[in-house]
């Protein structure tokens, strides 16, 4: 303690490593700030409150993901032509479209009088329309807005500008009178 005093009382700057020597000092400290300070020295990185949050969650957090999870499986049970047979359906439809290209000979077409359906397009259970593109990169506008919408905490909404209290109380007394 009296070196840290010396050391501020002099004009030439702490060292950084002398302090932390005498910040862990044994002597000088009780033992609950001593296990406090060896936790806070050790060579973990910072950890954000999101990246805190994303590794740890709370009973709240994994109960949700159960019945998250519940209602998916409930979901692709009711839809399991959407879930269970894409590939099959897939597959189908593309076999048809090449069936469908090949032409019969003239003879075949002129003593035909079957007339088929016209063909539009090839099914797919997971369509662009309504599902959004699987592994399609972000264009260099949408990479912008992304950067700009990321999450940053703006300190003046996290504070009162005025004290609503105070005026909440002015006002109940100006209804008295």
């Amino acid at each position: 303690m009296k070196k840290a005093l010396e050391q501020l009382s002099t004009s030439k700057k702490p060292d950084i490593g002398e302090i932390r020597k005498l910040d862990t000092d044994d002597s000088l400290q009780p033992d609950h700030v001593v296990q406090d300070i060896e936790e806070t020295n050790s060579s973990t990185p910072f950890v954000g409150l999101d990246s805190f949050l994303a590794n740890h969650t709370g009973e709240d957090n994994e109960s949700f993901n159960e019945i998250m999870e519940k209602a998916s499986k409930e979901e692709s049970f009711k839809k399991e032509w959407l879930y269970l047979q894409p590939q099959k359906a897939e597959l189908e439809s593309t076999s048809q479209a090449i069936e469908n290209l090949r032409v019969p000979s003239l003879e075949d077409q002129a003593s035909s009088t079957h007339y088929k359906p016209l063909q539009g397009w090839t099914y797919k259970s997971n369509n662009s329309v309504f599902y959004p593109v699987v592994g399609v990169p972000l264009s260099q506008e949408e990479e912008v807005e992304k950067a700009k919408k990321e999450r940053k905490v703006n300190h003046e909404n996290t504070r009162f500008s005025s004290n609503p209290w105070r005026e909440s109380l002015l006002m109940k007394r100006k209804r008295k009178f």
